[in-house]
């Protein structure tokens, strides 16, 4: 006899045959009293107790992410605190159900939280088979064909119930009505906060301590769900949200990055563990290592601070298989880890929010994740705010498509009162239709042609209004990123930064490309490759449809790197190019999408980028111009500037006319303690901010000293030139004052005064000279002269050189002069 089940079952609404018996309709779902069970309430993920709940609902739910399908069933079991008589009824419901079937329900039961890997999905079906979750609460075991025939229906989110909608049917014999994954990951969010106790709780240096929610001030709440990619979700209520932002550098780009590093030997679960011994100090670039072990207190940075992720890779003549597995991952894992907190505390404080609540089954409990987590909110809101963490933080979106049956029923997806701003995921592949204003209408600047907007390989100079410069955001990128918020000629605060920067391309770029390729070969390389054969697409999870209700397109990065996650592919297989400008536009969109929010904050509408790492790149600033483009809704515009890698070697250089060459300089500028990247561990950089200091060139601000791409440039100068075949110039004093002398923060005017004037005249040099027509024909002869200037410029630290200077600064720019004449007359 065939089965005939009103609508709000699990069953599709059907009209009935004569013979067939109709069943009444279940219960809605029962939260009464509901609570972690007994037995694994230490444990991850634990049961959740039903006590009052009825079994004739349906069994299961599914989250079916591009990384991990998360599973919630349901099941009767004796509830350790209930009564005899209790244990009785259930005792004896479990033997009818077993022997027949039976038209009552029985209360009490426990949801159950389950994972499997996504490229593994056949376990998971198996699993739901041998269990028969798909055929229903309280009807007898049935068979495919009897699933097939009654139309059974699973609840199902995540872009996954699109992807394999058709494996379901064909294995199981069910449809997956698909439910808004933003909604239910909000509805499994508010139920697990306002109804189970002991379910949110802080992470800090491995302390973990239980939170109490009140329920009637839950509202209003910052969500971060942390899957392959991010959501970040500002609710209101119930039913009601705003999706507000997300980011692709998410948990499917550490597995992703992790698996190709480390040879695709381990799973997501096996880099987790390895992270736990590793030491990110081997492979991250500290302010430590680029200041002499020293701090950079005037900005709040510890030795420890992470200046740079993966940016000690650079400097070093290393393979891959040089690194330990275990050291990669955890500088991996730091740096997304970080980098997620760093995007959800400017979420928060744009939103003006207190309470900011991470899930997704990235995190799964790992303390390092958490403690990383936790250090980048409470070090950038100076403790005012703490990371909170749930206990089911990986099921949130299988936990609402579970409570979706009583509200929604099978048929049809969610519409509800949600509210949804349209703003992306991640880095969208193309532009799509964002358009906006057009910035021509503007006054000009004193130097003309300066800036520039660049969009979709176009580029289109910008006039500034020289009377209405002020305020602005700067973003100078180097191997980490510093965000200045400048209000004024001498007048400026440093707001924020980064670890993601240029080293970090660099450094992850060389491990994976098998350190055959230099910072230009691998932009070079970028300029053939293909992202998507790399990255994880909105329409690759959503069967090539775009997700249109939070504006979505199906070539929006989803994740980057989260390909690699479902391929069984190793490192060798995947091509330079494509891992080049995967990586190149995972950097590149983190640092707009960081930069635009820091302009949001502090309301400024223009934002100029700077730094070496930039370089007139197309694909870097594109990335970079989408990211503001897309987040402000055409609102805003990136500029760059055609200078962009020279504004620190400029500024030094403008110091002259003010404070001449041994003068200190006395400022009214403004630093903020705001670290540059990650800190490592928390040190002692909790400190005061040191405003109004008088403090020599060198330190006036980051971009008054060489950044660490121009010493890098400058060490390789010097070493061609002590490499010149059949050289007889001994430089030994000159070794002594090497461009390394410009990273340290010295308390020497005369010598930090010495090392940007020759910075100076290097890059003048190098960069002029060795455009020329013919200039490649004479390179030797111009290191000579280079080798020459380096050991004239010893001279400044000669007794007596201070009087001299003017004369000094003659001869130098004579040199300049002269090398410039025999390189044309050469030509």
């Amino acid at each position: 006899m065939a089965l005939s089940v009103p609508q709000s079952s699990i069953w599709n609404e059907g009209k009935p045959e004569e013979n067939d018996e109709v069943l009444p309709a279940r219960r809605l779902l029962n939260l009464n009293g509901a609570a972690i069970c007994q037995g694994n309430s230490q444990g991850r993920d634990p049961a959740i107790l039903l006590p009052n709940q009825s079994d004739d609902i349906p069994l299961l739910a599914l989250d079916i992410g591009g990384t991990l399908i998360k599973l919630v069933y349901f099941s009767r079991r004796e509830d350790p605190l209930a009564d005899d008589q209790q244990k009785k009824t259930l005792k004896e419901g479990q033997e009818v159900s077993n022997g027949s079937s039976r038209s009552y329900p029985i209360k009490g039961g426990c949801l159950h939280f389950l994972k499997f890997e996504t490229r593994k999905i056949n376990e998971c079906l198996d699993f739901i088979d041998s269990k028969q979750l798909h055929c229903g609460g309280i009807y007898p075991r049935c068979s495919f064909e009897a699933a097939r025939n009654n139309n059974a229906v699973i609840k199902a989110t995540g872009g996954g119930a699109y992807m394999y909608a058709n494996l379901f049917k064909e294995r199981l014999g069910v449809s997956l009505d698909k439910e808004d994954e933003m909604d239910c990951l909000v509805s499994g969010a508010n139920f697990l906060l306002k109804a189970i106790d002991h379910e949110a709780f802080t992470h800090m240096d491995g302390q973990k301590e239980f939170v109490q929610i009140d329920k009637n001030d839950l509202f209003p709440y910052l969500l971060v769900n942390i899957g392959s990619g991010v959501s970040i979700i500002k609710v209101d209520g119930d039913g009601s949200f705003q999706r507000v932002d997300g980011t692709q550098a998410g948990g499917g780009t550490y597995c992703g990055q992790g698996m190709l590093l480390t040879g695709c030997k381990y799973s997501f679960d096996e880099l987790l563990e390895l992270s736990q011994r590793g030491d990110n100090k081997l492979i991250d670039l500290l302010v430590g290592d680029i200041d002499g072990k020293m701090d950079y207190s005037k900005i709040g940075l510890s030795a420890s601070t992470i200046a740079s992720s993966f940016g000690k890779v650079v400097s070093e003549k290393r393979e891959l298989k040089d690194y330990r597995h275990e050291d990669i991952s955890l500088s991996l894992l730091r740096m997304i880890s970080y980098n997620i907190g760093h995007i959800a505390y400017l979420n928060a404080k744009i939103y003006g929010l207190k309470r900011i609540f991470f899930g997704g089954y990235f995190i799964r409990g790992h303390a390092c994740i958490m403690d990383t987590i936790s250090y980048a909110v409470d070090f950038r809101s100076k403790g005012a705010e703490k990371a909170m963490f749930l206990r089911h933080d990986g099921f949130l979106g299988a936990l609402g498509a579970f409570m979706s049956y009583e509200k929604h029923g099978p048929s049809g997806l969610i519409v509800g009162s949600s509210i949804c701003r349209m703003i992306p995921n991640g880095a969208p592949y193309v532009r799509g239709t964002v358009h906006s204003s057009s910035l021509a209408d503007l006054n000009e600047k004193a130097i003309h042609h300066e800036a520039f907007t660049h969009m979709d390989g176009k580029k289109k100079f910008v006039q500034i209004d020289q009377n209405d410069m002020f305020p602005y955001l700067l973003v100078n990128i180097g191997s980490g990123v510093s965000i200045i918020k400048v209000d004024g000629d001498g007048s400026f605060q440093r707001v924020d930064g980064t670890h993601a920067g240029g080293g970090t391309y660099c450094g992850q770029g060389m491990l994976m490309t098998g350190c055959k390729y230099s910072f230009h070969e691998l932009l070079e390389l970028s300029q053939q490759g293909d992202n998507k054969v790399i990255d994880l697409l909105v329409g690759d999870i959503y069967g090539g449809m775009d997700y249109s209700k939070i504006g979505l397109s199906a070539s929006t990065i989803a994740s980057s790197f989260g390909k690699v996650v479902s391929e069984n592919k190793e490192l060798e297989d995947y091509r330079h190019e494509d891992i080049s400008v995967s990586l190149l536009r995972m950097i590149s969109h983190n640092i707009g999408h960081i930069a635009y929010l820091n302009a949001k904050l502090f309301g400024l509408k223009r934002i100029f980028f700077g730094g070496y790492f930039v370089r007139g790149h197309p694909c870097i600033m594109d990335a970079i111009s989408n990211a503001v483009d897309f987040r402000s809704k055409g609102a805003e515009k990136a500029m760059f500037l055609q200078h962009d890698g020279f504004l620190g070697v400029l500024g030094a250089f403008m110091s002259f006319e003010k404070h001449g060459l041994a003068d200190s300089i006395d400022g009214p500028s403004i630093s903020r303690t705001i670290p540059t990247g990650a800190p490592y561990s928390k040190g002692t950089s909790d400190g005061p901010p040191l405003a109004g200091l008088n403090e020599k060139a060198s330190e006036c601000s980051n971009l008054c000293r060489c950044s660490s791409w121009m010493v890098k440039f400058l060490r390789c100068v010097v070493d061609t030139v002590l490499s010149i075949k059949g050289g007889t110039m001994k430089l030994t004093e000159v070794e002594t004052h090497t461009p390394a002398a410009a990273t340290r923060i010295t308390h020497d005017k005369r010598e930090t005064s010495t090392c940007i004037l020759k910075g100076i005249v290097l890059l003048l040099v190098y960069e002029g000279v060795m455009r020329l027509p013919g200039a490649a024909r004479i390179r030797e002869s111009i290191l000579k002269f280079l080798a020459f200037l380096l050991a004239y410029e010893g001279v400044m630290h000669l007794r007596g050189a201070a009087r001299k200077r003017d004369n000094i600064l003659q001869h130098v720019f004579f040199v300049l002069a002269f090398c410039m004449y025999t390189a044309y007359y050469t030509a």
